[in-house]
């Protein structure tokens, strides 16, 4: 078996008391009476913004560190909310955590006002209690787990030499028109938030060719990349690193990380204890994610950059978050794109 360099590092500070890296943090266990009342429940309904793949992945290592049955639920990041919100509306609360993506202000703004969430530094984690969880990655509500990059793709079967993309830009160029993938900017605030990088960084008139080139549009990331790979376009993007190692393997896609991109930010988020089944569970899981075992593990397929990852800066890390205003020009961004 291979092991990785990033493994070798990560076991290297874990052997250090995690004491030489500036995202250092340290491990701790869980109340023993905590994960005996989890045990005692038995299950967890775990909804997840991650692909199927990484969210059963993160299910399994749980289940099997405290023997705890998961049933996961993984869905894109718009479909996942809608539902979610859609059960709370009518008072069904299914799941008992939810890991979404860069929905930290309607859960402020919404979930937690009517009784339905709590924002998860009142929620007794003792990952949080202790103070070990870097400040930086705490939200209103939320906790960012990870980044998972915004990334370009494009088809090598159909484009070679002086064609190959290097940046975002590309998907304004005239000599793609027509043959351009993009995943809905409308579904999900994080397509906003990438989106306005570029505006800032190349122009409104960089949004506004991309409108020109008759973009194909499709309503997920995942979606606009299994495109890609049955040649309907050329080239991709806004795209994933989940997005991508979901396309079989023989797919002719190349991926890679453009000059200046953001990353959705998967944020954990603590449904109202009182509301659910399985409360002490969820507090159990939550505490497993904030800690840097399964802070790996929720991030270990697909390549999302978690944010405990002793290897990296908090500063290396914190460059994917995006303007806190980006959503302000929602309606901006979607007429330059033509969408409205």
């Amino acid at each position: 078996m291979q092991i990785s360099k990033r493994h070798l590092a990560t076991c290297a500070a874990i052997a250090l008391g995690w004491a030489i890296s500036s995202n250092s943090v340290a491990a701790s266990e869980p109340p023993a009476e905590l994960v005996e009342a989890a045990k005692a429940e038995g299950m967890l309904v775990f909804y997840s913004a991650n692909p199927v793949a990484g969210t059963e992945h993160l299910a399994e290592v749980f289940e099997e560190k405290y023997g705890i049955t998961v049933q996961p639920l993984a869905l894109p990041a718009g479909t996942l909310l809608q539902r979610f919100a859609s059960e709370l509306e009518a008072d069904s609360f299914n799941a008992d955590i939810i890991l979404g993506a860069t929905f930290d202000q309607v859960v402020t703004d919404d979930f937690v006002p009517k009784g339905w969430m709590v924002p998860i530094q009142e929620a007794g984690i003792p990952a949080l209690e202790d103070g070990s969880y870097p400040q930086e990655f705490l939200n209103k509500s939320t906790a960012t787990v990870a980044y998972n990059p915004w990334t370009m793709a494009y088809n090598s079967d159909l484009v070679q030499g002086d064609d190959v993309p290097t940046s975002f830009e590309a998907l304004a160029d005239p000599k793609y028109k027509d043959r351009v993938c993009i995943p809905n900017p409308e579904v999900a605030l994080a397509y906003i938030e990438v989106w306005d990088r570029m505006r800032a960084e190349y122009g409104e008139e960089m949004l506004s060719g991309v409108a020109a080139n008759n973009p194909k549009v499709f309503e997920s990331a995942a979606a606009a990349a299994s495109a890609l790979a049955a040649g309907e376009c050329v080239v991709a993007g806004p795209v994933s690193g989940p997005a991508i190692a979901a396309l079989p393997g023989r797919a002719p896609v190349v991926a890679f990380m453009p000059p200046v991109t953001t990353g959705t930010q998967m944020e954990l988020g603590f449904i109202n204890p009182e509301k659910i089944a399985h409360p002490n569970a969820a507090k159990l899981f939550a505490h497993y994610v904030l800690t840097p075992e399964g802070n790996e593990q929720q991030a270990t397929v697909g390549d999302n950059i978690w944010v405990l990852d002793p290897s990296k800066t908090i500063e290396e890390i914190t460059v994917l978050q995006a303007a806190p205003d980006a959503g302000d020009r929602q309606d901006k961004i979607l007429q330059l794109l033509g969408r409205k």
